[in-house]
């Protein structure tokens, strides 16, 4: 992870870079880090498309206090992925201040959220093998005994498999975890693999991997970090796809009547529609639907940020966001104007506990307003 100067020093440069006042030593700085890693080289790019694809007639924000805020929010020991692209963001915005309005600042729009807030809840069901339904929370820490010896051990919004069923166990024994509307949970398999299971998501799993393949089963929306068993692949099935790995980092998204989407962040899979097989790479994403199978390059940081509290959306339809806040928050959400559904957004943030905040950072953007009523948000021309 790069220090917290280099970011700023890499953030004025790719500014001054599209205000064209590059000098050519810093133009050498730049280019020998966008060099260094292909990761550089990726964020590189999608900065400059973010800014490619803004619309310019869109009102910008407070450069000053947005900066302000920014800089106090990034405690030295805060780990928040790829943050530097708000960095990256705050300055890029005051050169497209400079270079399109011709102004020191522009105020940014008065939000229009006065309801009581909606708050995120963590919670969660585990059936097991005998078909005992347990619910768990994070305001909880217990243990849980479970059949044939095995002990699972719920700490926060972890869920650990700690004690191994007793050996000779001849049935295979199968755990679901589900993750309802509103939350989401982190899950520690018996091979060491972690799962980040997001909301309205569910896996099941067997307590003890003894066979030749280790085999789950999803639905939603999962993050993997694969333990390495050369002799023991690891494959994930949902509906009609299977992605097979041995040991990686990537991304699941198979939400019912959505595509079934793979991004991958470290290593190699193969993904499988049961017509098509093929392998991809890191930072590229497979998107299955209606019997297509698409492949194209993506930044893999986009679409596993969120297992590190980041809400990250590129040029994306307000639909779909909206679409995803619902699942996160449990709220209902209704468009006032449908045409307003293909509103393309392009924000990232912190992912914080109150809906009101992330519908503020929308509201900012001079697209649409927000109103709450109970469960329901409703978006408003």
């Amino acid at each position: 992870m790069e220090n917290l100067s280099l970011r700023y020093k890499i953030s004025a440069l790719i500014a001054k870079e599209i205000s064209e006042s590059l000098t050519e030593n810093e133009k050498f700085q730049l280019d020998k880090w966008i060099n260094e890693s292909e990761s550089n080289r990726l964020a590189y790019l999608s900065i400059l498309e973010r800014i490619k694809n803004e619309d310019m007639h869109t009102p910008l924000v407070d450069v000053k206090r947005e900066w302000k805020t920014f800089k106090k929010s990034i405690a030295p020991k805060q780990a928040v992925t790829r943050w530097w692209y708000s960095a990256a963001a705050v300055l890029l915005a005051g050169v497209m201040v400079f270079f399109f309005y011709n102004k020191e600042h522009i105020t940014s729009q008065s939000v229009a959220v006065r309801q009581q807030p909606i708050l995120k809840a963590q919670k969660a069901i585990l059936v097991l093998s005998n078909g005992r339904r347990v619910s768990i929370s994070d305001s909880t820490s217990s243990t849980i005994n479970a059949a044939n010896g095995l002990t699972i051990v719920s700490k926060g919004n972890r869920l650990l498999y700690e004690q191994q069923p007793t050996p000779g166990t001849a049935k295979e024994e199968l755990n679901t975890l589900i993750i309802p509307r509103g939350a989401e949970y982190q899950l520690k398999l018996a091979d060491g693999t972690i799962a980040w299971l997001n909301s309205n998501s569910s896996l099941t799993y067997p307590v003890n991997f003894n066979g030749d393949l280790r085999n789950v089963s999803m639905s939603g929306e999962v993050c993997f970090d694969v333990t390495k068993r050369v002799n023991q692949p690891f494959v994930v099935k949902t509906g009609n796809v299977s992605v097979r790995v041995l040991g990686t980092y990537f991304n699941i998204e198979a939400y019912e009547g959505e595509p079934v989407t793979t991004t991958l962040a470290r290593g190699k899979v193969e993904v499988s529609d049961g017509n098509n097989k093929k392998v991809i790479l890191p930072n590229q994403q497979a998107i299955i639907s209606a019997g297509k199978f698409d492949l194209k390059q993506v930044y893999a940081e986009d679409y596993v940020s969120w297992v590190e509290g980041v809400f990250n959306f590129h040029n994306t339809r307000l639909d779909d966001i909206m679409q995803k806040l619902a699942r996160w928050y449990d709220v209902d959400v209704t468009f006032e104007t449908p045409s307003s559904k293909n509103a393309r957004i392009t924000f990232e943030i912190k992912r914080p506990e109150n809906i009101a905040s992330i519908l503020h950072t929308i509201e900012q953007t001079g697209r649409v307003k927000f109103e709450i009523k109970g469960k329901k948000v409703i978006v408003k021309d």
